[in-house]
């Protein structure tokens, strides 16, 4: 079973199989959660400007290393809502987007940006390389980092 984690925040399960599955239904026309048939064509469509900018953003969310810097985090909740709005949510399944907005809409947030961890089968991508010899986690390598909106815009 797979969980999302926001920075430290656990979530539960509920995000992105959501995100993948309407729009590998919506733009490749795939069955309700046979998003693995598309996958390898999904990930690369947050560059076609004929799909609407917030798919495009709510799905990066989704990526390894991916984040919202503090100036859009109102941004990032607004395209949550509309993509909500796009895709509605089915009450039969477990779903975190309207919790993951309210993160971001949070006034009191201190923090300069939001991360989130969707495939949580594999190592935490905020946590850095185990170093074996010093027996903790390297600081990650920002260069490997997508910071979303600042990508979208220069798209």
């Amino acid at each position: 079973m797979s969980y999302t984690t926001v920075l430290s925040l656990t979530i539960g399960q509920g995000s992105a199989p959501y995100v993948w599955n309407e729009m590998c239904k919506k733009y490749f026309g795939t069955a309700d959660f046979m998003y693995y048939d598309c996958i390898d064509k999904l990930w690369p469509i947050y560059k076609n400007k004929e799909i609407p900018e917030h798919h495009r953003a709510v799905l990066m969310m989704t990526y390894d290393m991916a984040f919202v810097s503090k100036n859009n985090f109102i941004r990032a909740a607004k395209d949550i809502r509309l993509f909500i709005k796009d895709f509605p949510i089915n009450i039969s399944h477990t779903n975190h987007w309207n919790s993951i907005a309210k993160i971001y809409e949070d006034e009191n947030l201190d923090c300069e940006a939001i991360g989130l961890w969707c495939t949580s089968v594999s190592e935490n991508p905020f946590e850095g390389d185990w170093n074996e010899e010093l027996e903790k986690y390297d600081c990650i390598d920002w260069e490997e980092s997508t910071d979303i909106y600042k990508t979208l815009d220069s798209i």
